[in-house]
């Protein structure tokens, strides 16, 4: 076995909650009083960093801006930061209490994560997305699964911070040489980097395989019964 531990991000990774996100998304931004016409391939750019980034793009994409454009909020500028603070807030009340109508485990990850249980491994899930909301989707779609799970909270740094990261590894009680975390965007490929772990990146999420090369993905892996073969 090649590693002790296999931590996850959530979105795009380990569940399909784009259809949900965009959903809450549309309410919070039309609740503040924004356009609320975003595709779901929008919003999909507009997640990776957290809430508060994902609504400064979203109030960058209301003015025009392009993917190319709005993805370097939260590395290297900000957008309307004030006002995207007020709409994650909306965006926080209403979340939770839809998080689960439109989400689904991806074809197979159940049934991977199983193999890898089985196998010894521990698992863990780490994710920018609220933490209340972390607890509620582990639970519903993986349960007795994951030996520990965390999203972002008031205490919490968002990823590519390694604060989470670290959480999990010290709760496991696993080095990070003895564990390999698994993602599908450039903000999962640098928080392994921060961590200094080995990183697999999953093409069914919300980056294409072309855009995770280009941020120095690795390893891409196509379909989740291929995580046995490359972490067994």
């Amino acid at each position: 076995m090649k590693y002790k531990a296999a931590i996850f991000d959530m979105d795009g990774t380990i569940l399909d909650t784009i259809r949900d996100l965009a959903y809450a998304i549309r309410y919070s931004m039309k609740a503040g009083g924004h356009s609320d016409e975003f595709t779901e391939e929008e919003v999909r750019f507009f997640f990776g960093s957290g809430s508060l980034i994902a609504f400064q793009r979203a109030l960058a994409c209301e003015a025009g801006e392009v993917p190319e454009e709005y993805l370097q909020i939260g590395d290297s500028r900000e957008y309307l930061p004030d006002e995207a603070a007020r709409l994650q807030k909306i965006f926080a009340e209403y979340y939770p209490n839809h998080c689960e109508e439109h989400t689904k485990a991806f074809p197979g990850l159940t049934e991977a994560l199983d193999e890898l249980r089985g196998a010894g491994m521990r698992l863990a899930v780490v994710s920018n997305k609220i933490d209340t909301a972390v607890q509620i989707l582990a639970e519903q779609y993986f349960p007795g699964r994951f030996d520990f799970a965390i999203g972002t909270n008031e205490s919490n740094r968002r990823k590519p911070y390694p604060d989470m990261l670290e959480q999990a590894l010290q709760f496991m009680d696993v080095s990070r040489d003895e564990a390999v975390y698994i993602g599908d965007s450039e903000v999962d490929i640098q928080t392994a980097a921060n961590v200094n772990m080995p990183c697999i990146s999953v093409a069914w999420g919300s980056r294409s395989e072309e855009f995770l090369r280009e941020q120095g993905a690795k390893l891409i892996i196509h379909d989740p019964s291929e995580l046995k073969t490359v972490i067994l």
